[in-house]
Formats: structure tokens, sequence, C-alpha cells
């Protein structure tokens, strides 16, 4: 994603202006906290959590939401960072936090990030009992941008533990609605997902067409959110490879992804 606008830099710095000359300092980390929400959105971790110093210690303990914000802000950079203890401790707390205003639709999203965590840490039936726990909320709220993201969670999960079947449902029905909402990423994730189903199942003309299909269109687009799920493909394409025996093609593949 790219810069913040500056139709949104401009707003922030005249708030921050006006509630620091008037010494408004609960409203002063209430903007800090929006602007490493914004920027988290748009993409920029490191910058977003680079922000906790400013506004941690203006936040009072009523104002809940912007905490939990804070929290989950804070979380998901240590989680890029690698810190992956900590990340879970403040993602539990920004989800006790948002559980408690009742602020569902954001719940979910950290639950999103904290099954993330639990995944690496080698928690799976830990962060398999989340996914399905956002899902169930999901359906329940008719949210289907949430229903779309445990179902992906779901689908690697059940590949892990070679529960094909369920892995395949849980594929389609991602990919089935990423059409819906036009989500080119989810579609991306899905159609992945079933060529390695197909490859597993020993339909490997099938996987491999998947494959194809899938890069053809990602080319098509030219979409930069696209491009790491180009670099999974063409992963998961010269593990079909290797497998086949076909050292050619994978020095092929090789020689090709370096010139993108």
């Amino acid at each position: 994603m790219g810069q913040p606008s500056r139709c949104l830099k401009r707003p922030y710095r005249w708030r921050k202006k006006a509630f620091a000359a008037i010494n408004n300092t609960a409203k002063l980390g209430e903007v800090f906290a929006f602007r490493s929400t914004i920027i988290k959105q748009h993409g920029e971790i490191d910058a977003s959590v680079a922000w906790p110093d400013k506004r941690w210690p203006y936040l009072p303990a009523e104002e809940m939401a912007w905490r939990g914000a804070s929290l989950s802000s804070i979380g998901t950079g240590e989680h890029f960072a690698g810190r992956l203890d900590v990340a879970r401790k403040l993602l539990i707390e920004a989800r006790a936090i948002s559980e408690a205003i009742e602020n569902w639709s954001f719940t979910r999203a950290i639950i999103g990030m904290l099954s993330a965590v639990y995944v690496e840490q080698g928690e799976l039936h830990q962060a398999a009992a989340l996914m399905r726990q956002t899902l169930a909320e999901a359906r329940q709220q008719g949210d289907r941008d949430d229903v779309v993201h445990a179902q992906i969670g779901l689908m690697q999960l059940s590949y892990e533990w070679n529960a094909l079947e369920a892995a395949e449902q849980q594929a389609r029905e991602a990919f089935e609605i990423g059409e819906q909402l036009a989500d080119d990423e989810f579609q991306a994730q899905a159609a992945l997902m079933l060529a390695q189903i197909d490859h597993a199942r020993g339909r490997t003309a099938t996987a491999q067409q998947r494959i194809t299909a899938l890069l053809d269109q990602i080319q098509l687009q030219r979409a930069l959110r696209l491009r790491w799920h180009a670099r999974a493909a063409r992963a998961v394409q010269a593990r079909f490879q290797l497998v086949a025996g076909d050292l050619a093609a994978v020095q092929a593949l090789g020689r090709c992804a370096r010139t993108r």
C-alpha cells in the first residue's frame, strides 16, 4: 500500500499542535494512537510501532479503545520482529480490551493476529481453535471478509495435518467468497492451496495447470499486492518439478524469477 495521503497528515498535525498547546494529554494520546493505526493500515509496520513511547504515556486507563488499538499495533510489530512471546502477551491484552468494549470486528482481527503467533510457536491446535471461533462469529455477523480470513488459516492447518477434504472445502469457500468480494488476494491464496491439494492427490497435471493459470492472472493484473503470492506460486511450482525430477524446469524457473 502507498504512503498515507497528505489530506490525512494535515489534520493529524493540526490536532497534535492544538492538543499539545492546551496540554490535553489524553487527546494527544488518541492522536498518536490514531496516527499509528493509519500507518499500519498502509503496511508501514516499522513506522507504526515507532510511536508507543509517544502515545503510551498519554493514554488514560479509561481510554480502552485507543489502548487496545495501541497494544495491537505494538503486538504486530513485535510479531514481525520475531519476538513472539512479547507479541502474544500484547495481543492477548488487546483482545481482552476489545472484548470488554464489545468491539467484535476488531476482536476478530486481533484473534487473527494472535492465531498467526500461535502457528509460529507451533501451537497449531490452539491456533485452529481461535480460527474456528472467528469463523463461527463471522458467519453469525455476516462478515464475509473475516469468514475468508478464518478459512484461509484453517485450510493451511488442514493441509498440514493431511486433512485434504477439509482443506479443499475451506479453500473452495475462500475462493468463492473472494470472487464475490472481487478480492484477488483471497482468490490467489485459495487457488494456490487447491493446486497443492491436487498435487497431494496425484493430480499433477491439474496442479500445474492451476499454478500456471494463477501466475498468468497475476502477471496480467500487475498488482504490487500480488507479488508475494506470485513468489509463493513459483516456489510451489518448483517443488512440484523437483518431485517430478525435472531439474531443467526448476533451473529455468529460477532464471525467470531472477529477471523479474
